[in-house]
């Protein structure tokens, strides 16, 4: 008994002098983070000279801005022709091809059956089938079409005259505030009369007479022969590698072949690569040789 009271009194002691070396050790603990605190110094997500740079940045970037500026209303002002022209060719009811105001016609049935009356979703189902679908790829690309190289420069400004025309055949109205990019405070008036075109556009196909389905097959019929017609006056017109071969011998190698055998022969290369009996074939070929164009 007095073996294990012994060993219950060292057991309290010990934990006696656990808990007072706990109590020191945190005490000590939160006197050296004030001590860290009151030497330390609080930032707001950035540091302040971090937040320096930034405003001296702000204020270069403004700077460009506004040195560049009448540089972009000068560059604007000539293109400002070729964009008119553009939106007039895209959005022209002469020779309007019978598939648009057939699909056209789709939408504005499926409106109806739907109970869609909101003319929003209906222009927004006109603008992505058609302009949206195909123009502003043929902007930003016009290397699919035409053999042009497209630099980056020209890449920058061929995205802004599609985003300009996107803007333009959207649906409802864009408030511009102080945060927008200056190309679209550039193109901002214009892009107000472009949607009047669209609109006048959309209108205008609608009221057309309906297109039955015999219509446009013969229709498409009818575009498929012009094209192929378009397709062989193309291929007959293309470069014949033959008949130029044929014309280049006749009218200048048949005239001086004994000169360039002589030639050939007073060559130092004859022996080494055989350009005399090379020549005497060709000569031998296209003597007997017939053009059939």
């Amino acid at each position: 008994n007095q073996i294990l009271l012994n060993s219950t009194i060292d057991l309290i002691n010990l934990r006696k002098d656990h808990r007072f070396a706990n109590a020191t050790q945190l005490e000590q603990s939160f006197s050296n983070s004030r001590s860290e605190q009151n030497n330390a110094n609080f930032y707001h997500l950035v540091k302040p000279s971090d937040r320096e740079d930034d405003d001296r940045t702000l204020m270069t970037n403004k700077l460009v801005s506004e040195v560049y500026l009448t540089r972009l209303l000068a560059t604007k002002g000539s293109l400002q022709h070729y964009i008119d022209n553009f939106f007039d060719t895209v959005f022209c009811l002469v020779d309007l091809p019978l598939p648009i105001k057939y699909l056209f016609d789709f939408l504005d049935e499926q409106a109806e059956y739907y109970q869609i009356f909101d003319s929003n979703i209906i222009h927004t189902w006109k603008s992505n089938s058609l302009p949206l679908r195909f123009f502003v790829n043929i902007i930003k690309n016009p290397d699919f079409i035409f053999d042009v190289q497209k630099t980056n420069v020209i890449d920058a400004s061929l995205s802004v005259i599609a985003q300009m025309f996107m803007d333009s055949c959207a649906a409802g109205t864009h408030q511009l505030t102080k945060d927008s990019p200056s190309s679209k405070l550039l193109f901002y008036r214009d892009v107000q009369k472009y949607k009047k075109l669209v609109e006048k556009y959309y209108d205008a196909v609608s009221s057309l007479p309906p297109v039955s389905i015999n219509d446009l097959d013969q229709n498409v019929i009818l575009m498929k022969e012009q094209e192929y017609q378009n397709s062989s006056n193309r291929r007959a017109n293309d470069f014949n590698r033959t008949y130029a071969l044929f014309k280049l011998y006749n009218e200048f190698i048949s005239q001086y072949k004994t000169n360039l055998r002589i030639a050939i022969t007073n060559d130092l290369h004859d022996n080494q690569y055989r350009l005399a009996a090379l020549f005497e074939q060709i000569v031998t070929f296209m003597d007997s040789f017939e053009l059939d164009i």
